[in-house]
């Protein structure tokens, strides 16, 4: 999956685009969506947790 790929190259941008389209083309993916998000922000030294 390219999302991954961008985040496990730490390509930050390249993440934020791409998971822009994956939720155009798949809203329904709330739950990826969200753990993927997290490892974005954890890219820029963030230190993203969950509401539970």
């Amino acid at each position: 999956m390219d999302l991954t790929n961008a985040i496990d190259d730490r390509q930050s941008k390249v993440a934020i685009d791409t998971s822009t389209v994956v939720m155009a083309e798949h809203p329904l993916q709330d739950g990826i969506a969200h753990h993927h998000y997290q490892r974005i922000a954890a890219l820029s030294g963030s230190d993203v947790r969950t509401g539970a």
